[in-house]
């Protein structure tokens, strides 16, 4: 039987780009589905996760031990007057026998077996008593099942259905407490606090590797072991060590770029590609072992979304490649690591060491990896990409900084933020924000209009679209760290009809054609590139084929060369027979939009086209007319976006702005 789990895995591409195992993008990439009390598991400690053979998942916790379904859990307890029940409520330790299907349950009372046909337990004895706590178990080619407890080694002996202490063929056993065990080609590798001890069963010998185990730290203590290839890993609680089997030589995991969350490591496991997962008391990471390189993985206490807790005791790969996570007081939390969907940057958590909020409207990205934002009334934050690093921007050079609405990073690497109160240029590569002097068609002006949109055309040109009108940066001259910029007005040029009703300029694209696409409170104006006519369009009641809204939010071309046009009130197609022959099409929430209100528009690398909404994103197939709808439960950052809160970045990246940071898709 297979199980289908009821969580929510999002692949919006199957050929994008490779990712920087460096990127903060994709260290943040985990949408995380918890499992605690509230969803019936009997108990939020999690000891150890395991699938069985029919995909069943079975954790065991500090009260009883949980069969989930994908749906729900059943629950079994120790049960006084029944003689088939759990020997004891405090598991440690689960494995499915491989010949009998049925599950090893290690208590805090020894070891019991459930028969799955039955559903009864058998509680086995050692010498007519209860074994020590079992924490570890695995099975030999043989059949035979291996134990580690705090008693030492013992197995389960099928033939006379009983447990023995398991003894080497010269009579050698080990007693000591085993914190861990590791099974591959008939060697069984056994983890003691100080010692690791190896178990060849093809000639039943025990040999002692004590002597090359010798920390710097006294005190420290292994807790668990892993392998992959010829390194045995070995978690402590003073950091992860490497063990070279060949050459018989310990040293300490070192990496000088990136480090383990916490150094007391308490669950190691391999990934199909000999990658290393390792649960830490604060936190899990991720170690490419061929780059060496750590990713590391913390609770985020503002993002519902996020782990549950940091201090993990295990980690689980399922059969899907999906990670679960056995929790202290936090349940099981499952994660995706090929999950390419839903990134949720520039949290609450990243804003509130300055005490700001993180409602993000303009954003860009600049040549060294780094990712610009507007948060209004806040000013402008800067994310490092690869490192995650989050820093104020820009606020010595111009207090408007604080207002700042829209940004533009333009081709001579200068940032340009638009502000509710004007214009600031900033050079991030030498770090200048640029005194200003502002000649506006031909006399010194302050220039300090509200400004919604900063735009660079194919030429260089920058356009400016402000509450007052459109305006055009003609000229720039720089002496040091002062910019002239020779402005000029273009709202004279725009169509009387336009500029009557309303100078509130919002929206600028440029189409592949050289054709000019101005959008405001007044509708949609478009200038020809053939013989620069301006054509004006707006809404009309009685025709559908209309603009379905005056207030024009924003305007993008697809790669296909449709022009998409944003409103307050619908999303519209744009049809064009030639420059002065075109149509709209209406697309709204009749249609299965969540909510007419259009705030970015933006195309993933399969053609689909994504829109921001009062309501969630969208994602949109004009092939075939499909309408897909992801809110805050599916891992985006906010349901409500912001205007003028939308980038598309050379890598594929893209990005929307909302009350609660910035979503970025791949």
């Amino acid at each position: 039987m297979r199980i289908q789990l009821f969580l929510l895995i999002i692949f919006f591409s199957s050929n994008g780009l490779l990712a920087n195992t460096y990127d903060h993008r994709f260290q943040k990439a985990f949408s995380v589905q918890s499992l605690s009390i509230e969803e019936g598991l009997s108990q939020s400690v999690v000891n150890s996760i395991i699938q069985d053979s029919e995909g069943y998942i079975w954790a065991a916790t500090e009260d009883g031990l949980n069969r989930f379904n994908g749906y729900e859990f059943r629950r079994f307890y120790h049960e006084h007057d029944n003689d088939f029940s759990l020997n004891e409520n405090m598991i440690f330790s689960l494995f499915e026998d491989r010949d009998e299907r049925g599950i090893w349950v290690g208590t805090n009372q020894g070891i019991s077996y459930f028969d799955k046909e039955t559903s009864h337990f058998t509680n086995y004895q050692y010498n007519n008593k209860n074994l020590a706590p079992v924490v570890s178990i695995v099975q030999l080619n043989d059949g035979r099942v291996l134990f580690g407890t705090d008693d030492g080694l013992f197995l389960f002996n099928k033939q006379e259905h009983k447990i023995e202490a398991f003894t080497s063929k010269n009579g050698k056993k080990i007693e000591d407490e085993v914190v861990s065990l590791f099974y591959e080609d008939e060697k069984v590798w056994a983890a003691t606090f100080d010692c690791i001890y190896q178990v060849d069963f093809k000639d039943e010998t025990i040999i002692r590797l004590c002597e090359f185990f010798s920390f710097d730290d006294k005190n420290s203590m292994i807790k668990t072991i892993a392998k992959t290839n010829e390194t045995l890993w070995i978690g402590t609680s003073v950091g992860l060590f490497e063990f070279d089997l060949a050459r018989r030589k310990l040293s300490k995991f070192n990496n000088s770029e990136s480090s383990l969350s916490n150094d007391w490591v308490q669950h190691l496991i391999a990934d199909d590609n000999d990658n290393l997962w390792v649960a830490t008391a604060a936190g899990l990471n991720f170690i490419d072992l061929s780059t060496s390189r750590v990713s590391q993985y913390r609770r985020n206490i503002h993002d519902k979304s996020g782990m549950t807790s940091d201090d993990i005791l295990w980690i689980f790969i399922d059969t899907e490649g999906l990670i679960w996570l056995g929790t202290y007081t936090g349940g099981i939390n499952i994660l995706n690591p090929n999950q390419k969907g839903f990134v949720n940057v520039l949290t609450k958590t990243d804003t509130s060491s300055f005490g700001s909020n993180n409602t993000v409207h303009g954003i860009t990205t600049d040549d060294n990896e780094n990712l610009w934002m507007a948060v209004f009334g806040a000013g402008v934050f800067k994310l490092d990409l690869m490192t995650g690093t989050v820093s104020r921007a820009l606020q010595e050079s111009d207090e408007k900084v604080g207002l700042a609405y829209s940004l533009l990073y333009d081709r001579n690497q200068l940032l340009w933020v638009g502000t509710n109160e004007g214009l600031i240029v900033y050079s991030p590569q030498n770090d200048i924000g640029y005194q200003l002097i502002l000649i506006v068609d031909g006399n010194e002006s302050p220039f300090n209009s509200y400004i919604f949109k900063i735009y660079e055309d194919r030429e260089g040109g920058i356009w400016i679209a402000t509450l007052e009108g459109l305006f055009k940066v003609d000229e720039i001259e720089q002496n040091l760290d002062v910019l002239t910029l020779r402005i000029s007005s273009q709202l004279n040029r725009l169509p009387f009809t336009f500029r009557d009703k309303s100078s509130n300029v919002s929206a600028i694209e440029e189409s592949d054609d050289g054709n000019l696409w101005i959008g405001g409170a007044a509708g949609l104006v478009v200038r020809s590139n053939k013989d620069g006519t301006w054509r004006h369009y707006r809404y009309q009641k009685n025709n559908e084929n209309s603009l379905a809204n005056d207030d024009v939010q924003v305007i993008f071309e697809d790669s296909r060369g449709t022009v998409w046009i944003g409103t307050s009130n619908g999303l519209n197609r744009v049809v064009r027979n030639s420059d002065k022959d075109i149509y709209f099409e209406r697309i709204t929430r009749k249609d299965g939009l969540p909510n007419n209100s259009i705030y970015g528009i933006l195309e993933d690398s399969e053609g689909k086209i994504w829109l921001s909404t009062n309501r969630g994103l969208v994602r949109y197939s004009d092939y075939t007319e499909t309408i897909q709808l992801y809110s805050y439960r599916d891992g985006i950052s906010s349901n409500e976006f912001n205007k003028n809160a939308y980038f598309a970045d050379s890598q594929g990246f893209l990005y929307f702005g909302s009350i609660n940071g910035v979503t970025v898709i791949k």
